[in-house]
């Protein structure tokens, strides 16, 4: 999408950048497309891949860390925040039949939390807590501000 001559307060990338083959080209539209003082939201897979059976196609996954690199090479932008969000929880020292047990109902309460289930689901994530596990975010959202022209 040619974005020239375009200047926009907010400028917002939902779950796009990891199709992009050449992502610091598609970034520098991005920023050149917002106004000085204007917002840049990008919005990425971080660890949804443990949800899922294929992650085609997606050509990149991010860590908070390179996500901000990625956009700060850029001087027109300066990094607001990056966060990992949503969560799924991933079995520390649990195999066999446990083990798909809890997969199996991560995976319900993700499609829960999807089609609108927010409370069938928390009390589903409620009852794997008896499982050694931790949290991991699923997604990253960045949220950067364009400083300069």
């Amino acid at each position: 999408v040619a974005l020239s001559g375009a200047s926009y307060d907010l400028v917002f990338a939902n779950h796009v950048l990891e199709h992009v083959s050449e992502p610091e080209t598609f970034l520098r539209q991005i920023v050149s497309a917002g106004s000085v003082g204007g917002l840049i939201y990008l919005e990425v897979p971080h660890r949804d891949d443990e949800i899922k059976s294929d992650v085609f196609p997606h050509t990149l996954f991010f860590s908070p860390a390179a996500l901000s690199k990625l956009i700060e090479r850029d001087v027109r932008v300066r990094s607001l925040e990056v966060k990992s969000f949503g969560s799924i929880e991933i079995a520390v020292g649990v195999s066999g039949w446990r083990r798909l047990r809890l997969t199996a109902l991560s995976r319900l309460s993700r499609l829960m939390l999807d089609f609108g289930f927010r409370r069938l689901a928390l009390r589903l994530n409620e009852s794997l807590t008896d499982y050694s596990v931790r949290q991991r975010g699923l997604w990253l959202h960045g949220i950067f501000q364009r400083v300069s022209t």
